[in-house]
């Protein structure tokens, strides 16, 4: 598995969101994103806590980018929420793409290591918790 690949995969994927897509995104995932995407990706991808926490700062940039190109009006405040229900929309919307690349089939027992994310390990106590801002 090329993490390079798994992360420009989700990078290109939201690059391509549009106007649409965010107005789904809004009104379909609830003010608890943050609590529902750790438990869709535990659950969906067996990603470990420090694993999830690498992700969102991966996608982090991506999603302002595309806030922007969509002029969309967020602030520092909101843009966490936010953040939690995009990666929630890409990581179910794509999720057969993203197991492909994963070389595992949906449910299988396949974990990253914090390694395959980045060549620094990562663990929870060193990372602490994801601070955006």
């Amino acid at each position: 598995m090329s993490p390079h690949r798994f992360w420009s995969t989700i990078s290109s994927h939201i690059g391509e969101l549009t106007n649409e897509d965010l107005d789904y995104i809004i009104e379909n995932y609830s003010i608890d994103a943050k609590r529902e995407l750790k438990e869709y990706v535990s659950q969906e991808f067996n990603l470990t806590q420090a694993a999830l926490k690498t992700s969102l700062l991966e996608i982090a940039p991506h999603s302002k980018r595309a806030l922007k190109r969509l002029n969309y009006p967020y602030s520092e405040h909101n843009f966490e929420q936010l953040l939690f229900s995009i990666g929630i929309y890409i990581f179910s919307t794509w999720h057969v793409e993203l197991h492909q690349i994963m070389g595992a089939h949906p449910k299988a027992e396949r974990r990253f290591s914090e390694k395959e994310f980045s060549e620094k390990e990562f663990s929870e106590k060193e990372f602490g918790e994801v601070e955006l801002f």
